[in-house]
This record gives structure tokens, C-alpha cells and sequence, in this order.
């Protein structure tokens, strides 16, 4: 390998790729998954409550993979490890026949592979800020890969559902691939011998801190209706007409549409807002966006909500990673992400999951549109939200500009 090729490696660049694949992966998984569980026979309200132990579980998974990071001499290990053992679960859930083998391998699968992002988006950060390179555009190469599989699997598998588990174990084998190429980012070296020690502590105090966990608790219900939308879209989509060229094409437009808030006036809008006035005004707008979606019938307009997310996600996928990422101490990086926004997106999961599909479940034995009501009860819960929490942030705000 020569230089130049040695000093591309050592640069985020290859982070660009990372997330192109690894996104490549997440939109088919994130999709399809559930619409497969429900064609092999798993009741729809079982989805939530099979997604609700994952949560559960990932809970612990989460902060275990932050302890390891930050201790490990080399995180790149720690990830490539995860992705490891991520291939050979997947390749089982894709060879067994029981029903219930398919729950276990799902389950295994999920507290395997799902934690694992909070660890290299930490990497990307601290490459990001080792080089100077802003973080945004490597999370928008994700986005890029997003749309592409979307809308490439939405239409492929329409034609042909066997695909579905060479699509998802060929990807995950490339974000492997991609993985070993990564820049090396190892411990945090201090000159301070106390300062190396590792203090689970010190991640959790950070609580204290009133603007950060305003920041966290918006983040909680922005990720509680759209884990409940991420399980659901799928089947929704079908109820109305639709299928998977349908929920491929959403997808696509659900990608497409981050797009002018990575870059431009949308992200210097959101940048001049900051991060808890950004995280207010999604939360708004998703009182709109569930309003829309528990009232429509039609699978082109369920499809066109998919531009609410754009507005909605960038904000929450950066300037939340970027914010917890400056206030933790350095050598505490990967455990801001993994043991401290992690469970606060987990907790949204989790609720979504067991709420969301007990909703489902119990809206079904009435004999009503289970997931259109659940749907629907997302749009009060996103403004009782907004009630609670604007007054402190507006008060926030104004006491900083005094």
C-alpha cells in the first residue's frame, strides 16, 4: 500500500463508506424484518411486545459496549468483534423453521448488533474532530445509503421475498469488510494517571445538568413514536394498499428528505436555533406528522409523510450526538453515547414497543384498526410533550440572552 493510500486510511474517510453500508443494511432490516415476522405467522401485536424485550435487554448490552469501548485499547477491535458475531446470528435467524427459534434468533440478533451504534458514532466523532472534519456529512453518506437500498429493495423484493436474507447478511458482510479499514481509535490517553480511570459515574452526572436532560427527555419521545412508526410503517403500508415497492419508495423519501439539513440553510437554521429549540420544533411538527398519518387512507399520502422526517431526524441524529459528545470528559466519549443516550432511546423503544403493541393488540379485539389508532394516539402524547417541557426551554433560553 503506498502513502497516499495509507494516509487515505487513516482519515475519516472511510467513515463515509462505513455509514453508506451500514445504512445499506439498517433500511432493509428496519423495513422488512417486521413484515417478514408477520408473514411467517407472528401476530402484528406480537411485533411490539418481541421488539419490547429487545429494548429491554439492549438496555444492558448498551452500557457494557461503552465500559468495554472505553477501556479497550482499541475500539476498532471492540466493533469489528460485535460485527462478527452480528453475521453469524443473522446467518442462523436466516436458516431456522421454528417460529420460536426465529423469536430467539431475532432477539439475539437485535441486543447484538443494535447497541452497537452509539460505538461508532463516537468514533466518527472523535476521527471527525482529530482531523477537523465535520461530523454531518459522514451521517448524511448513511442517508445516501439509505435511499438507495430503499428504494433498490423495496422493488427487488416485491418481484422476489427470498431475497430478503442474502440482501441483509451480503450487506452486513460489507460494513464488516468496511470496518476493518477504519481509523484506529484507541483509549483516551491522559497524563494524569487519575484522570484515566474509568467512572461510570461521571457519565451519569452529567443528569445534573438541567439542559441536558431537557435534551434528553425530547429525545426519549421524538425516538417513542418514531420506533413505533419504524415497526409499523411496513405493515400500515400493506393495510392501505400498499407493499414492499410501496415501503421502499417511503423509505427513499424518508432518506431524501434529510437531505437539506445537513447542509445549508436548513442546518444553519437549526444551528442558530440549537439544540433544545431544534428538538422543540420537532416535537411540534410531529404533532402534525402522526395527526396525518392516523387519519390517512390512502398509501401515496402515508408515503408523502415520509417528508416530515428530514426536519425531523437530522436534529436528533447530530446536534443531540454532537451536544452529548462536548459535554462528556474525554475519556468518556463512547459511554456518553452508549451508557447515556442509549437507555433514554431505549426507554422511547421500549414504550413504543410494549405500548405501542398492547395498543395494537387491544384496539384488534375490539374489532378496530389496531395500528391506525395507535398511530393516532401518538399525536396527543407528542403534545403533551411539548407542554411540559416548552416553558422550561423558552425560560432556559431567555435567562441565557439576559
Amino acid at each position: 500500500m503506498s502513502l497516499k493510500e495509507r494516509e487515505f486510511f487513516k482519515k475519516p474517510y472511510i467513515f463515509y463508506l462505513y455509514y453508506f453500508n451500514i445504512f445499506l443494511f439498517g433500511v432493509v432490516q428496519g423495513s422488512f424484518i417486521s413484515m417478514y415476522l408477520t408473514e411467517i405467522g407472528v401476530p402484528s401485536g406480537y411485533i411490539g411486545i418481541i421488539n419490547g424485550v429487545i429494548q429491554v435487554l439492549c438496555l444492558g448490552m448498551s452500557s457494557l459496549y461503552g465500559v468495554i469501548a472505553d477501556n479497550a485499547r482499541s475500539k476498532n477491535r471492540v466493533l469489528v468483534t460485535i460485527l462478527c458475531i452480528s453475521v453469524v446470528l443473522l446467518y442462523a435467524f436466516s436458516r431456522t423453521t421454528s417460529l420460536l427459534m426465529v423469536i430467539i434468533l431475532r432477539i439475539l440478533f437485535n441486543i447484538t448488533y443494535q447497541p452497537m451504534m452509539g460505538l461508532y458514532e463516537s468514533m466518527a466523532l472523535e476521527c471527525s474532530k482529530r482531523y477537523g472534519y465535520a461530523y454531518s456529512p459522514i451521517r448524511m453518506s448513511g442517508t445516501i445509503g439509505y435511499a438507495v437500498m430503499a428504494v433498490i429493495s423495496g422493488f427487488w423484493l416485491n418481484k422476489n421475498k427470498e431475497m430478503l436474507f442474502p440482501i441483509l447478511i451480503g450487506t452486513l458482510l460489507l460494513t464488516l469488510i468496511t470496518a476493518f479499514f477504519l481509523p484506529e481509535v484507541g483509549k483516551t490517553e491522559k497524563k494524569d494517571e487519575a484522570a484515566e480511570k474509568y467512572d461510570i459515574r461521571e457519565v451519569y452526572a452529567l443528569l445534573k445538568d438541567k439542559s441536558v436532560l431537557r435534551v434528553l427527555i425530547m429525545y426519549l419521545f421524538y425516538m417513542l413514536c418514531n420506533s413505533f412508526s419504524h415497526a409499523y410503517f411496513g405493515i400500515y403500508m400493506t393495510q392501505l394498499g400498499g407493499d414492499y415497492a410501496w415501503v421502499g419508495i417511503g423509505n427513499m423519501i424518508l432518506a431524501v428528505s434529510e437531505f437539506p439539513f445537513y447542509f445549508g440553510p436548513g442546518n444553519r437554521f437549526f444551528r442558530r436555533l440549537g439544540v433544545e429549540k431544534s428538538q422543540l420544533f420537532v416535537l411540534c411538527l410531529g404533532v402534525i406528522r402522526w395527526l396525518i398519518v392516523g387519519t390517512c387512507h390512502s398509501p401515496v399520502i402515508l408515503t408523502l409523510t415520509m417528508l416530515f422526517n428530514g426536519v425531523m431526524l437530522v436534529p436528533n441524529a447530530t446536534l443531540v450526538v454532537e451536544f452529548l459528545s462536548e459535554k462528556a470528559p474525554e475519556n468518556l466519549k463512547s459511554s456518553v453515547q452508549t451508557a447515556l443516550r442509549a437507555p433514554f432511546s431505549t426507554a422511547g423503544n421500549l414504550i413504543a414497543s410494549f405500548g405501542g403493541g398492547a395498543l395494537v393488540g387491544l384496539f384488534n379485539g375490539m374489532g378496530l384498526d389496531g395500528v391506525r389508532l395507535a398511530y393516532l394516539c401518538c399525536a396527543p402524547l407528542t403534545l403533551i410533550a411539548v407542554l411540559l417541557i416548552a416553558p422550561s426551554v423558552l425560560r432556559s433560553a431567555k435567562d441565557r440572552n439576559t
